[in-house]
């Protein structure tokens, strides 16, 4: 028996030096930037399997992960965690392969995973029904994580930071773009802080004159929570830097018709479009006639959250 022993765990000792041989070669064998990405994790035990795990992928894709900008943001937050004492290493280690295995489902989506090294310019978008299923004692931490990054982000942004800004709002966004609610008031949360995200974002780009990739934020944000207000205002400015002056006024009107603007509000948001439109008719080859208006550097929206 005990020479059995033994042998097992001389047989469980190569076995683990052939594997973890087998992980250096692949390492080694991937390009300079997954490499360098992977590399600050692989003293943390829980973040060296996590690591190693990408080398399962089906099409022996090692980069495909290791150059991913969301699941190296992912390792960042779990060792930053668990190393404040906020995150057990087994809870990090079942979070992390809830995540992966939602992405593993979405095998050969190559958007998500190749063009999604833009990471902090463009949103990657998840697939409706390959979430992650969280349950409401779980939702909670990483709504309040979410909620910190857009904190963060709204100081930045008042900074005029905006590259800086919308980093931190894209980060929020990969939270709410992987969990779903368990029941309809979970869900309910989720939608509303994506959505107040996406405005988060919209007011971002309009801050660095992206006025089109507001309006596609804004039109997103609008499918979740509809006829917003605020949404209405904030995109109706978008299409007047855009010259889409009859658009802006269908919004404002929009607006208006939910009675949440006075008089005077409604007559300066008209008056605004029609002095841009004024300008551009005057000046045909200026484009953005607001470019520097106070108006792009208010806080972003918070749809109350």
């Amino acid at each position: 028996m005990k020479q059995q022993r033994k042998e097992i765990r001389q047989m469980e000792a190569h076995t683990e030096e052939t594997s973890a041989r087998d992980f250096r070669e692949r390492v080694l064998a991937a390009d300079a930037e997954a490499q360098k990405n992977v590399a600050p994790f692989l003293e943390n035990p829980v973040l060296r399997r996590i690591v190693k795990s990408f080398t399962n992928d089906e099409r022996g894709d090692f980069a495909k992960w290791a150059c991913n900008p969301r699941v190296i943001e992912m390792l960042r937050r779990a060792q930053k965690a668990m190393d404040e004492g906020k995150l057990t290493e087994a809870d990090a280690e079942r979070i992390m392969i809830e995540s992966l295995a939602a992405k593993g489902a979405r095998a050969g989506d190559a958007a998500d995973v190749v063009d999604d090294r833009g990471f902090g310019t463009a949103p990657s978008r998840v697939p409706a029904g390959r979430k992650v299923r969280v349950e409401s004692n779980n939702l909670v931490s990483a709504l309040n994580e979410h909620v910190q990054l857009r904190m963060q982000g709204n100081q930045l942004y008042e900074s005029r930071a905006f590259p800086e800004a919308l980093e931190k709002y894209q980060a929020a966004l990969s939270i709410v773009d992987l969990v779903q609610g368990t029941n309809p008031g979970d869900q309910g949360e989720i939608d509303k802080n994506r959505a107040a995200t996406l405005m988060n974002v919209a007011a971002t780009h309009m801050g660095m004159q992206a006025f089109g990739e507001a309006i596609r934020n804004l039109n997103e944000a609008n499918r979740i929570v509809p006829n917003h207000p605020k949404l209405f205002m904030r995109r109706a400015r978008a299409f007047t830097q855009r010259g889409a002056f009859d658009e802006a006024r269908a919004d404002v009107r929009a607006c208006a018709a939910q009675n949440v603007l006075s008089a005077r509000e409604t007559r300066d948001a008209f008056a605004e479009v029609d002095a841009a439109e004024r300008q551009v008719r005057r000046f045909p080859f200026r484009v953005s006639p607001f470019r520097h208006s106070s108006r792009c550097t208010s806080p972003p929206v918070c749809l109350g959250v």
